[in-house]
């Protein structure tokens, strides 16, 4: 550990005269570093990703700028401190990380150097935050470093209380202002450095428009010690059009707890499945598949389907084939329009091309059931047993969910090639479970392998509220 012969802070010299103030003298720095042990109360670092993000022309430069937001949160167990000791030799303030005991004493160690800004009127800490743009592949994947902010100062200081704070974070700030003597972040508090203030910016002048990668890394270069330092970046996939971009999707670094958005500006997502490889594939009910890769939304779809997105229906259900990694299958189920303009639903196989990582229809398991704007179902699930199950609603017509030879009302049963199975209950039907109003999930219980269903049940009017059901099949 550290030792100091002086409790004195030491601000940089300059300021003292300026401000006309004496100064006592420095204890020794250099001296070793403490070690990682479980004595310590350690802080965690975690970026989110850029956030408000604008697109305006620098006044001064006269270049294009992205401009945007930054969080920084201390997810760990003790604050980041960092008090300013005078380095007489250099003639600047280092900044002294001091580390938190469960004893109640601290150790130290050199993390940096305080730097005072100019067009923030207060003291920085230097090299603490970097800001990079990339260019993406034709699978979304970053592929090159087009732009960057080199590494940043940045005021540590607490400004807000996170949502689910580790256990005994303070309730008022301990770190509120912005100098030379100590500045540093609270356990479970955030500091936040708005789009407006200087530094908070990537020059993108002659940046073609596209789609690219925005990363923020809190402490590129490790020079604070800290409890996990693999959540210390955070990104954003983003779309550039002329002077408007676009958040397509984040990709948070992982917290402790609470929800994690990983994909937004979406519309109207409906069903979600996750591929052997980790990709996340969901479907956004006007028409399209789209693919979530190592927890950025890729931004362009899997692929496009001509769907009639009328009411509640449209691109509903998606289910991954469990052989996926070998046949590459998923199905996938929709409302569409026919020539005479009714509405009708189906049921698809799609296959992924490997070399491109695109869909492609591969084969029309069932269509032509009665489609509408209420209650179309649309639930796509391969059950335990292999099979592939599909939830039909009775498309606003009640008598059909009696009607057996009608495939509406039904929880149906097929093979993945559409063909009937054997042991359905109506031989040569794909019926499985009839008098339906519009099932809308299906699970089976891990131990007994039932089949449960839940149904949307009116609500309004002479009806009430609280008429959803779940049903055992």
């Amino acid at each position: 550990m550290r030792t100091t012969t002086s409790k004195c802070i030491i601000i940089l010299a300059g300021i003292l005269a300026v401000a006309g103030l004496t100064a006592c003298a420095p204890g020794p720095l250099e001296t070793p570093a403490p070690t990682i042990n479980p004595n310590m109360l350690l802080p965690d670092l975690q970026s989110e990703a850029p956030d408000y993000l604008r697109i305006q022309n620098n006044e001064e430069t006269h270049r294009r700028e992205l401009r945007f937001s930054t969080i920084i949160i201390n997810v760990g167990e003790g604050p980041i401190e960092l008090v300013g000791a005078y380095d007489e030799a250099r003639g600047e303030t280092r900044a002294v990380q001091r580390i938190l005991t469960r004893n109640g004493g601290y150790e130290e160690r050199v993390a940096g150097y305080f730097v005072f800004h100019p067009d923030h009127a207060h003291w920085h800490f230097e090299d603490f935050v970097q800001f990079e743009i990339f260019s993406l592949d034709s699978t979304g994947m970053p592929l090159s470093l087009v732009r960057t902010s080199g590494k940043t100062t940045y005021c540590l200081h607490d400004v807000f209380r996170v949502d689910s704070p580790p256990p005994g974070s303070p309730l008022v700030p301990g770190y509120p202002a912005c100098d030379a003597k100590v500045q540093g972040i609270s356990a479970g508090w955030a500091d936040v450095y708005d789009m407006s203030l200087a530094g908070q910016q990537v020059d993108i002048e002659g940046l073609p428009d596209g789609f690219y990668q925005i990363k923020s890394t809190a402490d590129p270069a490790d020079l604070v010690l800290e409890r996990d330092e693999t959540n210390n970046s955070a990104t954003a996939v983003i779309e550039i059009k002329e002077n408007e971009v676009t958040i397509i999707g984040v990709s948070n670094a992982p917290a402790g707890s609470g929800v994690e958005i990983i994909a937004g500006n979406l519309d109207v997502p409906w069903a979600i499945d996750f591929a052997p490889d980790g990709r996340i594939f969901f479907t956004e009910r006007p028409g399209k598949i789209r693919v979530i890769r190592n927890g950025i939304l890729l931004p362009e779809p899997w692929l496009s389907l001509d769907v009639a997105a009328v009411g509640e229906g449209g691109l509903l259900g998606l289910a991954i084939d469990p052989g996926f990694t070998e046949n590459h299958y998923l199905y996938a189920a929709y409302t569409y329009r026919a020539e005479n303009g009714a509405l009708y639903n189906r049921l698809v196989r799609l296959r992924e091309d490997t070399s491109s990582r695109k869909g492609v229809l591969d084969k029309v398991l069932i269509e032509s059931i009665t489609g509408g704007g209420v209650h179309d179902g649309g639930r796509v699930k391969i059950g335990p047993d292999g099979k592939l199950y599909w939830t039909m609603g009775e498309a606003g017509s009640p008598a059909l969910a009696q009607d057996i030879s009608s495939l509406n009302g039904k929880i149906l049963r097929i093979n993945t090639d559409g063909t009937i199975p054997p042991d359905n209950p109506f031989p040569g039907s794909p019926v499985y479970s009839y008098g339906h109003r519009n099932p809308q999930g299906l699970a089976w219980h891990p131990g007994t392998g039932r089949l449960y269903a839940t149904e949307h049940g009116p609500s309004g009017g002479t009806y009430g509220i609280g008429q959803d059901e779940v049903n055992l099949i």
